[in-house]
């Protein structure tokens, strides 16, 4: 439920990831990565600080620690923190997801060379099976290209995918800005979709 609605940001999937990460702890309260769960809920309602105190309580090894540690951290603007916790999460175990954490940390800190090593080594380790990760990344690398000014280098991004990545991309888009669609964004999504055709 928690990876459907991050995803399609459907609230009833979020609640239901809850509901379901409540009942898991209910029963077996510790160790028990449902608290993981909760703490990625947190982050995607904003709730960056309860993200941290679920992540710090929790005290299994788990990638899924520092890397929830790393959003939250992004989120309050806290860049060092972020940016220790995002290699902590590629120490534990180098995959995509660690590395698009570390391009994102890195972006915010305005270090654009090795955020785009870090899209590279993302893309480099990629699951070719796992579409909504494909989409993600694509999705995120290609907004870093098309704020740089480098149109054509989005769009070459694209071509590869077949139209049903290219929409997962794209729905992957539009759930990142939530119920905020901005016309920066929009106009985005436009230039990356023309350039695709």
């Amino acid at each position: 439920y928690l990876r459907r609605a991050q995803l399609t940001g459907d609230k009833k999937d979020y609640d239901r990831a809850a509901e379901l990460a409540q009942q898991s702890l209910a029963i077996l309260p510790t160790p028990n990565s449902a608290a993981l769960t909760l703490a990625k809920l947190a982050n995607a309602k904003h709730e960056f600080h309860e993200a941290l105190r679920i992540a710090y309580e929790y005290k299994k090894k788990s990638v899924s620690v520092p890397t929830v540690r790393a959003t939250a951290f992004l989120a309050l603007g806290d860049l060092i923190s972020a940016n220790l916790e995002a290699n902590r999460a590629i120490s534990i175990k180098p995959d995509p997801n660690t590395y698009l954490m570390r391009a994102l940390v890195l972006i915010a800190q305005g270090r654009d060379r090795e955020a785009a090593v870090d899209f590279l080594s993302a893309a480099r380790l990629e699951d070719h099976g796992d579409q909504q990760g494909a989409a993600r990344l694509r999705t995120l690398w290609g907004r870093f290209l098309l704020r740089r000014g480098e149109r054509e280098a989005a769009g070459m991004l694209q071509q590869d995918a077949g139209t049903e990545e290219f929409e997962l991309t794209l729905a992957f888009s539009c759930s990142l800005r939530g119920f905020t669609l901005g016309a920066d964004i929009a106009r985005e999504d436009g230039e990356l979709r023309k350039h695709v055709k």
